[in-house]
């Protein structure tokens, strides 16, 4: 809007009246109002994107921490589902459905007579199920079958239909992603069941693995009989503990190391956070 003005005034002269325009600077002004309020929008907008990211990473986190329970407790259900089969074994289960084998669920070890193994769609199915929830890639699956021994092929009286079966079955592991196969019971020796050969044997045999799966077991189980047979027997675990005590025990097992990290990753949060989100101890 132009406005007037009455300077200047001329050496002895009257008042000469200006006019100046100050259109301009209202439009400036109005321009300038506007890049606030856009650079205000900007921020808001930055500012929900990277709520919206965080929360997402949150949520990704969680999903992880799902996932592992999920594991664990399927780990868990399945260590319990054969132990009942092993301590009750007249009793009848459904079919296993979990994703570890070609076995049906009335059989756990590969030296029990009396198996079954799915069918060849389902074993399949399981194997790469495994390869698609692979989260570690050093992670190393391996597919078994049982077909040898298998009860719909004849059983301990199974011939060469169930031992190409069971070909047949590795070669569609190996199809499905599978690191490593191997047939329960491959010849019928010493009853139809898989010797106890010795790494020399199998490499012998053209084996590129072999394993061993009672070397922990089996001799832990014998020197726990020991042990408590000698507490029965003394009154005390002295000597069949060898000297060693609870906190060497905790040093054997990495105890210490496992206190050391979470004091490293508290003190981190501390740092990071000045301690506000730490838990008040009751």
């Amino acid at each position: 809007m132009a406005q007037p003005n009455q300077t200047p005034r001329e050496p002895n002269g009257p008042l000469i009246p200006l006019e100046i325009d100050d259109s301009n600077s209202s439009s400036r002004a109005q321009n300038r109002k506007q890049n606030r309020e856009a650079a205000t929008r900007f921020r808001r907008r930055k500012k929900q994107l990277q709520e919206t990211l965080e929360a997402l990473e949150r949520k990704e986190r969680e999903i992880q921490t799902l996932r592992q329970e999920r594991d664990f407790y399927r780990s868990e259900r399945n260590f319990l589902q054969e132990w009942v089969i092993q301590t009750f074994p007249s009793l009848n289960y459904p079919e296993d459905q979990s994703l570890h084998g070609s076995r049906s669920f009335t059989s756990v070890c590969g030296q029990l007579q009396g198996k079954d193994v799915v069918d060849l769609e389902v074993f399949i199915e399981r194997v790469r199920s495994a390869v698609e929830e692979r989260q570690d890639p050093d992670f190393v699956i391996i597919a078994r079958t049982d077909a040898r021994q298998a009860k719909k092929f004849g059983g301990p009286n199974a011939g060469s239909e169930a031992f190409h079966e069971g070909i047949k079955r590795l070669k569609a592991a190996v199809a499905a992603g599978a690191d490593m196969v191997f047939m329960e019971s491959r010849a019928p020796r010493t009853s139809g069941l898989t010797p106890n050969l010795k790494i020399s044997e199998c490499d012998r045999l053209g084996f590129r693995a072999a394993i061993y799966p009672c070397t922990g077991f089996i001799p832990a189980m014998l020197a726990m009989q020991r042990s408590y047979g000698a507490l029965k027997a003394t009154g005390t675990d002295l000597e069949a503990c060898e000297g060693q005590m609870i906190k060497d025990f905790f040093d054997q097992v990495g105890l210490g190391d496992a206190w050391e990290f979470e004091a490293r990753i508290s003190d981190f949060s501390e740092k990071h956070t000045g301690g506000k989100g730490a838990q008040e101890e009751s």
